[in-house]
């Protein structure tokens, strides 16, 4: 974690002593570097508690907490942020109200990893999990969808608000699920078989 925020913190001061105002939020928002300290508390919260022998009287209850905790982060990061922007500077204000809510949802990570509540057991159900499993394909496919509809179909826009918001659903959840199917899990396949070859094992030995 402290190698993590040490990558984080000397690529932000970069792009900020040294890059342009204008592409900070991609750089800072995008970038891999940028997101390491986040990445790397989280693998620290999952080794902690997968550790953990503690258990709690009442884990739902935990569960609820951690979420509230999360989503009251991103809520109030940004205000916080309005409030020391002139202390911190455009740079690191820009990052502390979009990223600074990082450790909150790390202990989210440990918490829900632990499965002694309600909320963890039902996001371990099975339309959640492949929810889960597709989440790259939706990722990738939201976009290009909104982007599709706020130009093109003039029908869809004299639907009302809640049957805009079904279809917009069932569309990315659609492309989403044959990308997984179509593209994503054979490129996976194949990628373990290739990494899994004997041959590979052997060239690994050697190596």
């Amino acid at each position: 974690m402290y190698f993590g925020a040490a990558i984080t913190i000397a690529w932000l001061m970069t792009i900020w002593l040294y890059m342009p105002t204008g592409t900070f939020d991609t750089l800072a928002g995008t970038n891999p570097l940028a997101r390491i300290l986040e990445f790397s508390t989280g693998i620290s919260s999952y080794e902690y508690f997968s550790q953990s022998k503690r258990h709690f009287r009442s884990g739902t209850l935990l569960e609820l907490g951690t979420l509230a905790l999360a989503f009251l982060t991103i809520a109030t990061t940004p205000i916080v942020a309005n409030h020391v922007g002139a202390w911190l500077g455009l740079h690191l204000a820009w990052w502390f109200g979009n990223c600074a809510s990082f450790w909150a949802f790390s202990i989210l990570i440990g918490v829900f990893f632990m499965q002694e509540g309600g909320v963890s057991r039902f996001v371990a159900s099975k339309p959640i999990v492949y929810l889960g499993e597709i989440s790259f394909a939706i990722y990738l496919v939201h976009q290009p969808v909104i982007s599709y509809l706020a130009r093109f179909p003039p029908w869809f826009h004299q639907l009302p608000l809640p049957i805009q918001v079904l279809l917009f659903v069932i569309i990315v959840l659609g492309f989403s699920s044959a990308l997984h199917h179509v593209v994503e899990k054979p490129c996976m396949d194949i990628a373990k078989r290739l990494i899994l070859r004997p041959d590979t094992h052997m060239a690994l030995s050697k190596s």
